[in-house]
């Protein structure tokens, strides 16, 4: 995030998301420093430039799941792979679907959907399959058919 998120979030610590998350006043200003000095306008890695394009100046996102690229970029979900599954629940959990999220990587090939498997663009994967047959599912269950009936 910019770091005017950062300033604003780390600023508002007693209703962080409906949660008190004050900090001693040393360690949240050590906190909001290195948020600051770390934020994605200070930063050359592709995914910072790509979330400060994505920004109008105006905008101070406090949610990542704000900032128009993440949304762009997750925007192929449908709200039953991320809101409507209890494994997932919101963009929020990064981790919960980005494998190697505690390790800074957010790639394609290590994402993995709790109940729908792996991502993958190609659309051949288990993944897709899965989708493909719910949307059979849910047609046949509309119209009162069998599965094969539908391709």
């Amino acid at each position: 995030m910019p770091a005017r998120s950062w300033q604003q979030l780390m600023a508002n610590l007693d209703d962080h998301f409906g949660d008190n998350a004050e900090l001693e006043t040393e360690d949240q200003k050590a906190l909001t420093d290195y948020l600051v000095k770390n934020a994605a306008e200070f930063s050359n890695h592709k995914r910072s430039v790509k979330i400060m394009r994505s920004l109008s100046k105006d905008k101070t996102p406090i949610r990542i799941a704000e900032i128009p690229y993440i949304v762009r970029k997750h925007d192929e979900l449908s709200s039953k792979m991320v809101g409507g599954n209890p494994e997932v629940k919101s963009l929020s959990y990064c981790d919960k679907c980005h494998t190697r999220a505690e390790t800074g990587s957010y790639s394609e090939r290590d994402i993995n959907i709790p109940g729908y498997g792996p991502w993958d663009d190609d659309h051949s994967s288990s993944f897709w399959n899965r989708i493909t047959h719910s949307v059979k599912d849910f047609y046949n269950d509309l119209v009162g058919q069998d599965n094969d009936s539908v391709d």
